[in-house]
């Protein structure tokens, strides 16, 4: 394998493949083959490090649409769910996956949602003009029966309570997402889990699923 990747590499190729993406996979699957690449990656030469740090490429699909994909099926039906999917949204289709539940076939788009560079003093201010903004220009496309899920990346920033936006800031813009009329069969907000220490060592807080439509 380690020839294989040096191969690779060698050739100016990229560790994620679009046919790897384009594979059918049900969830426990894809999380063994989101680990698989992030090994990969751990053994490669910096600059490739790099090109995945910022999305180029194929890390783009992978990290802002693959995964996030990943994670909302695992949280809402389960690692061991009749669930399948696939990318295909790297040749500008108007959806970036494909679910496959039982014998129904789904399409779902990632709205994918990351803040950049930001102003510490008026964070919230950014988040909400981001989530907002993003929302309805999404709104105004017609995806029919697709499912849209917005995906909001620094999870940190978004928990309601003490250590994140207030509960009542947080309840409103839930409220004000739920206000825009969306041309989707569905729309649901994830806020991804993520990992931290304190005085009881190390934590996780679990994903946030939102209904909107």
């Amino acid at each position: 394998m380690l020839r294989v990747l040096r191969y690779t590499l060698h050739m100016g190729g990229e560790i994620v493949q679009r046919s790897e993406l384009e594979k059918y996979r049900n969830l426990r699957e894809a999380g063994w083959f989101i680990e698989r690449v992030f090994s990969r990656i751990e053994k490669c030469f910096e600059q490739e490090r790099e090109s995945y740090r910022l999305s180029k490429g194929n890390y783009k699909y992978f990290s802002e649409e693959y995964i996030p994909i990943f994670r909302y099926l695992k949280f809402a039906y389960g690692l061991e769910s009749n669930i399948s999917f696939k990318h295909v949204g790297a040749d500008n289709q108007p959806y970036d996956g494909v679910v496959k539940i039982g014998d129904v076939y789904k399409r779902i788009e990632i709205a994918y949602l990351y803040l950049g560079r930001r102003n510490t003093d008026e964070l919230y201010l950014q988040i909400e003009k981001l989530v907002l903004d993003t929302a309805r220009k999404k709104a105004k496309k017609p995806y029919g029966d697709t499912l849209l899920v917005l995906y909001y990346a620094c999870n940190e920033d978004l928990r309601p309570g003490e250590d994140g936006m207030g509960e009542e800031r947080f309840d409103a813009l839930i409220d004000k997402l739920q206000g825009i009329k969306y041309h989707a069969k569905r729309v649901d907000f994830l806020i991804p889990s993520f990992e931290y220490k304190n005085a009881d060592g190390k934590q996780i807080e679990p994903e946030r699923l939102y209904r909107i439509k």
